[in-house]
């Protein structure tokens, strides 16, 4: 089967890794894994959590080769600490959900997620394409006077100790203005 002309295959991906390890200055002809922000369902990639802020970046991922994702790590100006799990809702353990948040609570699918700042190690086939939601907690405010719109960098890491940064320009309103999609919802408090 032969490569198209912006992509390359498994072999030389390979040898760029094995170059690289090796010392030698390699530049990449293009990315294994396409990565595209979609808009948020909710209308708002970044969530107030009271004394923290919850983060639900809606992604589009392709692959170009096989390709395993290793860990996502998110790289900001306005993020000064660590992201956690999502899940640290002190009264439910394994929670996909962001309490308290903009009068009502926002609720994600498992399968919908891949949590920021954790080992996943997520296989992707050639030509494989998934719409997933990256969701992390901030231990910090971030206020809504930061700016609409915050520059991000996503690094996403790979099995072979590589980091393949994609930059987005992510939703700062704070608000809720929509109820959701198939991955994620939002229900109002009674």
């Amino acid at each position: 089967m032969k490569t198209p002309k912006n992509q390359i295959s498994l072999q030389e991906w390979h040898l760029f890794h094995r170059l690289e390890a090796a010392g030698c200055p390699v530049s990449h002809p293009c990315y294994p894994l396409q990565v595209a922000h979609e808009p948020s369902a909710l209308g708002t990639d970044i969530f107030p959590l009271g004394t923290s802020t919850g983060l639900a970046i809606h992604v589009r991922l392709a692959a170009a080769a096989p390709f395993t994702i290793r860990r996502i790590d998110l790289e900001s100006r306005w993020v000064h600490t660590a992201t956690k799990m999502l899940d640290s809702c002190p009264t439910h353990p394994g929670c996909n959900w962001f309490h308290d948040c903009c009068g009502g609570d926002v609720h994600f699918r498992d399968y919908a997620l891949i949590p920021l700042g954790l080992e996943t190690h997520v296989a992707w086939k050639e030509g494989e394409e998934r719409s997933r939601y990256l969701v992390a907690c901030l231990p910090e405010v971030v206020p809504a006077s930061a700016g609409a719109q915050l520059e991000a960098t996503l690094l996403i890491h790979d099995a072979f100790g590589g980091s393949h940064p994609h930059s987005f320009m992510l939703d700062n309103s704070q608000r809720v203005t929509n109820t959701g999609d198939a991955y994620c919802h939002f229900s109002t408090a009674k």
